[in-house]
């Protein structure tokens, strides 16, 4: 583990720089946007600014996929769920 400033994550990202460096670049920036303003996807403002906590949504992702498994244990419908 490096203990490097310059090579530390930041504590928050613009929609476009969470789209590029979380998702690969294969969410747009303003997907995440309106995920963000519907509450599906934590976010923080700051004045009239969306900004994402990496760590924040690395911990959604985990829930959401563990949400996702313990339905399918539930149920064996085999249907897709719909995130919250």
């Amino acid at each position: 583990m490096s203990t490097d400033p310059t090579n530390r994550e930041p504590v928050l990202m613009g929609a476009q720089q969470a789209a590029d460096e979380l998702f690969g670049g294969t969410r747009r920036a303003w997907d995440l946007l309106n995920a963000a303003k519907k509450r599906q996807l934590p976010s923080v403002r700051i004045g009239g600014r969306v900004f994402f906590s990496p760590e924040a949504i690395r911990e959604w992702i985990r829930q959401q996929s563990a949400a996702s498994l313990q339905m399918e244990d539930e149920t064996s419908s085999g249907g897709i769920r719909r995130l919250k």
